[in-house]
């Protein structure tokens, strides 16, 4: 849990929400079947359940188990909905998909 000092100021996070709310309107116009997805790519975002590695792969939390993680490579995600998410576009990989960002 942050602390108060290390919360961002109330400009920063409607900087942030807005620059979500853009990532999300270009993914749902790109992949409409995948609206449902988006929604809670943007829920895990929010939350702050996405994390970026300086290997350049992405650990993301799942949002029905809290101690489940799951890694982003190159594209592929290793939980169970990506191989039946159109295109590969799993919740997991909406956010951190450079054609959808």
């Amino acid at each position: 849990m942050a602390s108060i000092a290390e919360l961002p100021s109330d400009e920063t996070r409607k900087i942030w929400r807005e620059a979500v709310s853009e990532v999300a309107q270009k993914a749902k116009a790109t992949l409409p079947q995948c609206n449902g997805r988006v929604e809670k790519a943007v829920q895990i975002v929010l939350n702050g359940d996405v994390e970026l590695l300086p290997d350049g792969k992405a650990k993301v939390a799942s949002q029905s188990n809290g101690t489940t993680k799951y890694f982003v490579v190159n594209g592929e995600c290793s939980c169970l909905d990506y191989p039946k998410a159109p295109q590969g576009f799993c919740k997991h990989v909406r956010f951190v998909h450079p054609k959808l960002a």
